[in-house]
């Protein structure tokens, strides 16, 4: 069975801050609101993730502080590897989480697409938030 994960935002880095649900994983349900803070880009660049699940509490934190750095003469030639490497590595994790016994948790709208779209409706129309008009 073939199954992609991922997730999109309009985001913008003049904004203090990102909050919304999102699955970012197949082996997680989609009750975890994520909130993203980051700074604008400039010479240092500071990024923090958590996520926060209305059972479980708040399990995740992970924060980054980068520099700007000099481009090495030789990033062209393995460049474009960077891809391939980062989703060979996400997939190796799923893989020992499945072998560890962690359950598999497919997205809502696969198993009632209908159901899944009223809920999500619902959620926004509840919380004011505009719809693209292709949804709605």
């Amino acid at each position: 069975m073939s199954r992609r994960c991922r997730t999109g935002h309009a985001w913008s880095a003049v904004t203090s801050g990102l909050e919304g649900e999102a699955e970012l994983g197949c082996l997680q349900d989609m009750a975890s609101a994520w909130t993203l803070h980051a700074s604008a880009p400039a010479e240092r660049l500071a990024l923090s993730v958590s996520c926060e699940h209305p059972e479980l509490g708040r399990f995740f934190d992970a924060s980054l502080a980068a520099r700007r750095v000099a481009q090495p003469a030789s990033s062209e030639v393995w460049a474009w590897l960077m891809p391939h490497r980062v989703a060979a590595w996400i997939y190796w994790h799923a893989t020992l989480l499945l072998w560890a016994g962690v359950p598999f948790l497919p997205h809502p709208k696969s198993s009632d697409p209908a159901a899944y779209k009223r809920d999500i409706l619902a959620k926004a129309e509840a919380s004011g938030k505009t719809l693209c008009p292709a949804v709605g």
